[in-house]
C-alpha cells in the first residue's frame, strides 16, 4: 500500500516537467501534474525522490557542527533517521498550516493544486540546492564565497516557490506571498531544530 504512493520515474518526469512550465508562468503545466485525490497523496511521494539530495544536504549542515558529526554506526543510523524525520516535518507541517489558512483567506478551492504543485517543486528545489552543496566538497572555496552562493540559491529557491504558488493560486500575489512566508518560516524552524536552536 505504501509503495503504491511512491511515484514512478515516468510520473516524476511528467510532474517535474509540469513544474517547469509553471515556473515559466505557463498554466499548461497543470495538465502534466495529477491533481486528482490520488495525485494529491502521491505528490507526497516526491519526498522519496528528494531523499538522496536531502541526506547530502543534511550531511553538509551537520558536518559544520563538530559536536553533531556521527562517528559510530549507531550515530550514523540516528543521523539518517533524524534527517528523514525532519524532512517529513518540513513536508507535512506547511500542509497542516495551509489547510485552515486556505479557509480563512478564501483560497481553499486552490488548496489541492497548491499542495501538489509545491510538493513537486520541492523535488526541483532539493536538486537545485544540491549544486552549491556539492561544490563545497569538490572545490576549495572560501567560506565567504560559499555563504554568498548558498544565500543566492536560497533566495532563488524562495522566488521560484513564490512563482509556483502564484500560479496555483490563480495569480493572487498577496496569497502567494503569504504561502511563501509560511514555507520560509517552517524551513527556518526545521533548521533551528536540526542545529539545536543555534
Amino acid at each position: 500500500m505504501v509503495l503504491d504512493l511512491i511515484p514512478s520515474k515516468d510520473e516524476v518526469g511528467r510532474s517535474v516537467g509540469g513544474v517547469l512550465h509553471l515556473l515559466r508562468s505557463d498554466p499548461a503545466g497543470f495538465g502534466l501534474i495529477d491533481l486528482t485525490p490520488t495525485g494529491f497523496y502521491r505528490s507526497f511521494g516526491a519526498f522519496v525522490w528528494c531523499w538522496p539530495a536531502q541526506i547530502f544536504l543534511w550531511t553538509g549542515l551537520w558536518g559544520r557542527l563538530p559536536e553533531a558529526r556521527p562517528a559510530t554506526i549507531g550515530e550514523n543510523l540516528s543521523f539518517l533517521l533524524t534527517a528523514t524525520f525532519l524532512d517529513m516535518i518540513a513536508v507535512l507541517v506547511p500542509v497542516l498550516i495551509l489547510l485552515p489558512v486556505s479557509r480563512v483567506f478564501g483560497f481553499s478551492a486552490h488548496f489541492t493544486r497548491l499542495v501538489v504543485a509545491t510538493n513537486w517543486f520541492a523535488l526541483v528545489a532539493a536538486y537545485v540546492a544540491f549544486i552549491p552543496a556539492s561544490l563545497r566538497y569538490l572545490f576549495a572555496a572560501s567560506t565567504d564565497a560559499l555563504a554568498i552562493m548558498s544565500l543566492a540559491v536560497s533566495g532563488l529557491t524562495i522566488w521560484l516557490y513564490f512563482r509556483v504558488a502564484r500560479m496555483a493560486l490563480a495569480g493572487d500575489q498577496m496569497m502567494a506571498i503569504l504561502v511563501t512566508l509560511i514555507m520560509v518560516m517552517v524551513g527556518l524552524l526545521i533548521v533551528g531544530l536540526a542545529t539545536g536552536g543555534g
